[in-house]
């Protein structure tokens, strides 16, 4: 069965369970925001692989965060806790996210 992208909480319970292959116990989700974008995102240790609208994968490195998480490079932020999140691409404002099933 083909995994679809859920928010991260159901997939570490997911990732938690023993279950599937190594590649399915990566937490993945789908955000959608305010300004009409929608990526993919999985979490392997220590980054975040990021599918935009054209294909284009983005890895982004975590960063320190009091709080959430937090991935950056020089161009594109993603920060959020929980199931919020804001995208940020070089200097335009960050528009505010949400992972959805």
């Amino acid at each position: 069965m083909i995994m679809k992208f859920l928010p991260l909480a159901l997939l570490a319970l997911v990732g938690l369970s023993g279950c599937g292959s190594a590649a399915s116990k990566i937490p993945q989700a789908l955000y959608t925001c305010a300004d009409g974008t929608r990526f993919s995102v999985s979490f392997p240790e220590n980054e975040a692989l990021i599918t935009l609208k054209d294909q284009q994968t983005v890895i982004l490195p975590q960063q320190r965060s009091g709080s959430g998480f937090r991935y950056a490079s020089a161009h594109y932020e993603l920060r959020g806790k929980g199931k919020q999140a804001t995208w940020t691409v070089g200097r335009r404002a960050p528009t505010a996210c949400h992972a959805v099933p």
